[in-house]
């Protein structure tokens, strides 16, 4: 199960980079996308791609046991952070996210801010804590708690 959150974390951090192709890059069967265009991309998609990667490989996995993902919002001009965790009750979920607190600030924090220039706070970032609720096909996504703007939020 956790191979399918690092899957969809390298999918959501490519697609960040994605970004909307002219139509002049449209690609054929044959030939594909020609990988040596410019493009521009915003410090939040390096710095949602970096929490991914660091999330899904780096000393963090062996910190914080949930899969995390994240994502660069270029409307709101914030990272969003979604753990996946099994805890369905607000104080189970915020006791997981202190947990994520610890190593986000410890590690993935100190490691942006260090070697991206990259300042992350309460400002700028969205943690979203996600349950999942069901099985097989009826099984959903259900958010049980969100801290935004340096506040815990129930839905």
């Amino acid at each position: 199960m956790f191979r399918c959150f690092v899957v969809a974390a390298l999918l959501v951090s490519t697609a960040a980079f994605a970004g909307d192709p002219p139509a002049a890059q449209a690609a054929t069967e044959e030939s594909g996308t020609s990988l040596d265009k410019a493009a521009t991309i915003e410090l939040g998609e390096i710095a949602a791609t970096q929490i991914g990667l660091f999330f899904a490989t780096g000393i963090a996995k062996q910190e914080f046991d949930a899969p995390v993902l994240a994502q660069y919002d270029r409307a709101s001009k914030k990272v969003m952070i979604m753990i996946f965790g099994s805890r369905s009750n607000v104080e189970g979920a915020r006791k997981s996210m202190d947990d994520f607190f610890k190593v986000f600030g410890s590690f993935a924090k100190a490691f942006l801010e260090k070697q991206r220039g990259i300042r992350l706070t309460d400002s700028n970032t969205t943690v979203v804590y996600f349950t999942r609720s069901g099985y097989g096909e009826s099984a959903q996504l259900k958010e049980v708690l969100r801290r935004e703007g340096g506040k815990f939020i129930t839905p």
